[in-house]
């Protein structure tokens, strides 16, 4: 007689799992019913070997592609949308896993999917997946299942995940050409080091002549990269390694983040972009009703910069003690008097979440200012430090020949 792995519900929390003996699905569906278990999943034995191996190619797809914040977006609006269109939450969580691409993303709502017909809410579910929707996100469906309004809040954590995810992009456009002009300035001097220079040192010797300084340090640079090449490049992945967990490390983290915001125009940049996410969270969660000072907690968890972080988490302390928002904020040494202002003004007017929704729109626009003026200025420069040593070692190469044609006149 085959035999069937199930899942089933004995409770309205408890399940339970098992193997059961039966001539077909339907029979050992009707055997799980007379036991008083409400089946989930009744599986063949040798289908599930079929369906575990199917899991874990899932499993290892989930590592090759991420759920990036424009797939959470599209799948917030779409739900939205669904939910607004009067489609019940488990059908329309289907529809969405059925037409996901994204092999990562739909393994996250198959689970969402099997959560909420287990009797879960949606944000119990999605807390099942913290690596992909975060606090934020969390306690807003949360409060918007308890409020009523789960559709409204759901378009606005689209429109929120649309703006990060515009201003991301704003950056990467932004960099582009930078980086593919460092790109070819490293690949030319890496040519010319490894490949030119080494063809003309015998040149060099035919001469018999002593080769000036700068020809000296660049034959022994050149010769160094063709013969320690190896030794190079572990000490420098040892050393990016070692940077990398140092940076990660809450000290060291701290100590880079502060470092950041000394240097002017990165400064600036960071600043601006923390600040304009900083007011659009806490409008947005003050909108749907979450206390300020669980919603400090939430945001304290979305600002990247740790030395920003700290002094958000000590405003939040400072609140909980009967202070005022604005009060503890121009404590705070990075948020800007504009800033502090339009909370302060706000708050005695009794709209903060509109002063915050505004001040947040006014840094976004001078984010997009930041950038320009850095990618204005990086640019230039780049090409100045780039040319300069592509420069130095032309020069050096070519003074032997002139040292050879002053020798011969």
């Amino acid at each position: 007689m085959p035999t069937f792995f199930y899942k089933a519900k004995t409770g309205p929390s408890a399940i339970t799992q098992g193997v059961i003996e039966a001539n077909n699905q339907g029979d050992a569906l009707h055997k799980l019913s007379m036991k008083g278990y409400f089946p989930i999943s009744v599986v063949m034995k040798e289908d599930n070997f079929v369906l575990e191996k199917e899991t874990k190619k899932k499993f290892s797809l989930n590592f090759l592609k991420k759920v990036s914040i424009k797939d959470l977006a599209d799948f917030t609006r779409s739900l939205a949308d669904l939910l607004d269109s009067g489609v019940p939450l488990f059908r329309s969580v289907q529809i969405l896993a059925e037409q996901c691409n994204n092999t990562a993303l739909k393994l996250v709502l198959d689970d969402i999917q099997g959560s909420i017909r287990d009797g879960k809410t949606l944000h119990e579910s999605l807390g099942k997946n913290p690596k992909v929707f975060s606090a934020l996100y969390i306690n807003m469906v949360k409060s918007g299942e308890i409020g009523g309004m789960l559709e409204t809040v759901l378009n606005r954590l689209a429109d929120f995940a649309e703006k990060e995810d515009e201003t991301r992009s704003k950056i990467k456009s932004a960099m582009a050409y930078p980086m593919l002009m460092l790109s070819v300035g490293v690949l030319s001097i890496t040519v010319l080091m490894t490949f030119v220079i080494p063809r003309l040192v015998q040149l060099f010797s035919d001469m018999g002549q002593a080769l000036p300084l700068p020809t000296q340090i660049l034959i022994m640079i050149s010769s160094a990269l063709n013969n320690y090449w190896w030794l190079i490049l572990i000490v420098s992945l040892t050393l990016f390694y070692i940077f990398q967990k140092w940076k990660k490390s809450e000290d060291g983290g701290r100590i880079y983040d502060r470092i950041k915001l000394k240097v002017p125009i990165i400064k600036d940049l960071i600043l601006k972009e923390e600040i304009a996410r900083f007011g659009r969270t806490l409008s947005t969660l003050l909108n749907n009703g979450v206390p300020i000072i669980q919603s400090l907690s939430i945001i304290k968890d979305t600002i990247k910069n740790k030395v920003i972080r700290d002094e958000i988490a000590m405003a939040a302390d400072e609140i909980s003690k009967g202070a005022k928002l604005g009060e503890c904020l121009k404590k705070c040494g990075n948020f800007p008097p504009l800033f502090v202002n339009m909370v302060a003004v706000g708050e005695e007017s009794g709209h903060v979440e509109k002063s915050l929704e505004k001040v947040a729109e006014s840094y976004d626009k001078q984010v997009d200012r930041t950038i320009k003026t850095f990618t204005t200025i990086l640019e230039p420069l780049m090409i100045v430090v780039l040319g300069s040593i592509l420069g130095a070692i032309v020069i050096s190469m070519i003074l032997p020949i002139f040292d050879l044609s002053n020798v011969a006149k």
